[in-house]
């Protein structure tokens, strides 16, 4: 269908193609004329027909006159056409052959027509499911007759017979070709992308060769995205009308060069290709010539193409050359340039200038944006310092730091208000104007933060302004001139401004609020408000909001608020508990500013394993559960973490009476049954319906099972870093893996998508 509504053949209905819904006679003659390139004179041949049934004023009276013109129908005996009658498939065939050019064809009908049509793989791909013709059944067919050969009725005088000249070898020289070509004058190619308007100067707009020669794209085609890429095509003189990316897949090497290139070799992802010694090279969007491998550097981003020997012929390569930096200085005199790390990059008229990912030009950069350049290349690919593409980005995030944690590989992260980021490796921090260590991240905590972020949505600078410092007092500096206040397991030290000092009734131990002023000094010090401890009977994390007391009095929460356990570890407002027992404190006017809970009873947490950090006096683990952190002391310190459990694995732990964490145990899958299991249905009450297939042919010896997700945290592993996913993203056909605990389906991973 797509491929006869490129040449202008193909109408749908009201939008729709309908390929279930029948065709009528009339209809099938609309097409058969713009196989053969008439719907142009079908405006001047509509009016009168030859058939009492067709009204000059019918819609397809132009197109019935072209076709008895032609030959290719003649109506029934009686003398009518029955123009609105289905079309049956000894009809079409007899229609798309006299097209073909099969007229005056010897035998009895319609087998002669439905042998021809057979012979000419008019019926190939056709699937017979009725007496009448189809749309869907129409478009198959109309593209076999595109794509078959025409014949000429010619009398050989040296044999006294008629024939029909067709091309069967390359030795038979006739006018015999292709429908496509003689009739619309389009035809197929088979070609590779080899250039684009972004990569040769001689080209613009959606201009590309084929193998070298220039064509035109259809509108919309990404042809940045496709160079390189083997495409099927039909053309129309030098416009390409349709395109279909036939590369196969087996052809195509993606990754990052693991090494620089050499003459005879590139490394990809740690393994060897061997490089083409004519092979094409294209970086930035730029051809290479000369020695091309020379451009070919260690931590491009590449795809590579390969021949039919299995050596590489094609290459895109992508580098950031300068990736996730801040500009320190901009100039537009005498030339436009930017300078980044020392270094002065120009910005030419051809170079492309995005801002938080939107389109913008030179005037939209501004000092201390963070940048990524992709430098211009020279004769054998040596990099210039011309800037060809330039990304900026100045977006922030502003809020309390509510959490600060070590991942694995050193990774850290850094959480504002409700929302975590991943802390760029290259990040630069500032607390009140004093720059920091990543190291040093805890000290942000309870402080407000304004983080800007890089393109890949991780904190690049980090600036913090400790407007307030909430937490347990922990005494004053030896020399008296600062306050010490732990604030959610870090003691945080700041200094007393002149002629403010620590209230005589403040003692270690009380949850203090220290407000300081904007150089970071401390002008207050005031103990909370204490709200005497009681029963919690409601919690709502996503409101912030708890209900407390024989009375339910309901409190506001605010979101960096912690609630300190029995072990000194910190949890979350979601992680109270109805039953357990805590003690609030605020400013009397506003939310609850900290709190101490005392849970009620042990319980199991469920999830993913994402490390442990390691403290002056504690071990803290972190799962995550259902995509919110959890964190709690581990009882008995490193010593009780198992070694086999590594970030990223399923994992479960006890949380103590005291709000430590026990028992830390990786989860293994249900090897019977729930490994890699086929979701089949999913039922009314939430519940799903598996299979194992059992690797057998026979159905019989498949197993069934029940399993109810709904107190299970999900994962996808088809994503990075197993991203926690919701019920509602399941799907039948879907794969899944099942963790129980005991009786309990605690963790399910989706470990492949439907079809």
């Amino acid at each position: 269908v797509a491929k006869l509504e490129a040449l202008g053949i193909a109408k749908g209905i009201d939008g729709q193609w309908m390929p279930l819904a029948p065709v009528t006679r009339a209809q099938f003659a609309a097409f058969a004329v713009r196989l053969l390139g008439l719907e142009g004179v079908v405006k001047y041949m509509a009016g009168p027909t030859k058939f009492p049934d067709v009204a000059a004023t019918h819609w397809a009276s132009g197109y019935i006159n072209v076709a008895v013109a032609k030959k290719l129908l003649a109506g029934a005996p009686d003398g009518n056409f029955y123009p609105d009658e289905n079309i049956t498939f000894p009809q079409a065939a007899t229609v798309l052959g006299r097209v073909l050019g099969y007229v005056n064809l010897p035998g009895e009908w319609p087998s002669n027509y439905m042998v021809v049509a057979s012979e000419n793989g008019l019926f190939e791909g056709v699937e017979f499911g009725g007496d009448f013709v189809t749309r869907g059944d129409m478009a198959i067919m109309l593209w076999n007759a595109l794509t078959a050969q025409v014949v000429q009725y010619k009398y050989y005088s040296d044999l006294g017979i008629w024939d029909y000249e067709k091309q069967w070898d390359d030795q038979n020289k006739t006018d015999a070709t292709l429908l496509l070509e003689k009739a619309l004058g389009a035809k197929l190619l088979d070609a590779q992308l080899t250039s684009n308007a972004d990569v040769d100067s001689s080209l613009t707009g959606s201009e590309v060769k084929l193998d070298g020669t220039k064509y035109t794209m259809p509108s919309g085609v990404d042809t940045a995205a496709i160079l390189g890429h083997s495409l099927s095509t039909i053309a129309k003189g030098t416009a390409v009308r349709y395109a279909e990316d036939v590369t196969k897949s087996d052809s195509i090497v993606q990754g990052t060069l693991t090494a620089n290139a050499t003459a005879t070799n590139i490394q990809v992802d740690d393994n060897d290709y061997t490089l083409d010694g004519a092979a094409t090279v294209f970086v930035n969007k730029a051809k290479v010539t000369g020695d091309v491998y020379l451009a070919l550097l260690d931590g491009m981003d590449v795809t590579a193409f390969l021949n039919k020997d299995g050596k590489v012929a094609f290459v895109v390569g992508f580098k950031w050359d300068v990736p996730d930096e801040r500009i320190s200085a901009i100039s537009s005199t005498p030339t436009k340039t930017i300078t980044v790390g020392g270094s002065v990059y120009n910005i030419k008229a051809n170079t492309t200038i995005k801002k938080n990912g939107a389109a913008a030009s030179f005037g939209d950069l501004a000092k201390d944006q963070i940048v990524y350049v992709a430098l211009a290349r020279g004769a054998n690919g040596q990099i210039t310092s011309d800037a060809l593409y330039v990304a900026a980005y100045d977006s922030t995030v502003s809020g309390a730091v509510t959490g600060v944690r070590l991942g694995s590989g050193g990774t850290r992260y850094i959480k504002i208000g409700d929302t975590e980021y991943k802390v760029s490796s290259k990040a630069t921090a500032t607390l009140d104007g004093v720059s920091k260590q990543l190291t040093q991240l805890a000290e942000f905590l309870g402080y407000t933060a304004t983080v800007m972020l890089n393109k890949d949505n991780q904190a690049r600078v980090i600036t913090g302004t400790t407007v307030g410092i909430i937490g347990l007092y922990a005494g004053l500096t030896e020399d008296g001139k600062s306050i010490k206040v732990n604030v959610k397991g870090n003691v945080v030290t700041a200094p007393l401004a002149t002629g403010v000092s620590v209230p005589d009734t403040v003692a270690v131990g009380d949850v203090v609020i220290a407000k300081t002023d904007a150089s970071g000094k401390v002008k207050s010090v005031t103990e909370l408000d204490r709200v005497p401890s009681q029963e919690v009977k409601a919690v709502s994390a996503s409101a912030g909001k708890i209900t407390v007391g024989t009375s339910y009095t309901v409190y506001s929460v605010s979101a960096d608020a912690g609630f300190l356990t029995p072990s000194g570890s910190y949890v979350t407002l979601s992680e109270v508990k109805v039953g357990d027992q805590v003690e609030l404190y605020w400013t009397g006017s506003g939310a609850i500013l900290f709190g101490k809970v005392n849970p009620t009873a042990t319980i199991k947490v469920y999830g993913k394993y994402l490390g442990y950090m390691q403290g002056e006096s504690a071990v803290i683990a972190y799962f995550d559960v259902k995509g919110s952190t959890v964190s709690h002391e581990v009882y008995g310190g490193l010593a009780a973490l198992p070694a086999g459990l590594d970030p990223e694995d399923f994992g479960y732990a006890t949380v103590r009476a005291d709000g430590k964490f026990e028992g830390i145990t990786e989860l293994a899958t249900v090897a019977t049954n729930l490994d890699d299991a086929k979701i089949v249905v999913i039922n009314d009450n939430g519940t799903l319906t598996v299979v194992d297939d059992r690797g057998t042919a026979d159905p019989s010896d498949d197993v069934y099972n029940v399993v109810d997700p709904s107190k299970a945290s999900l994962y996808d592993t088809a994503a990075r870093n197993k991203a926690p996913i919701q019920v509602s993203d399941l799907k039948v056909g879907d794969k899944i893996d099942v963790y129980k605990d005991g009786s309990d389906v605690v963790v399910i991973q989706r470990v492949a998508l439907a079809p």
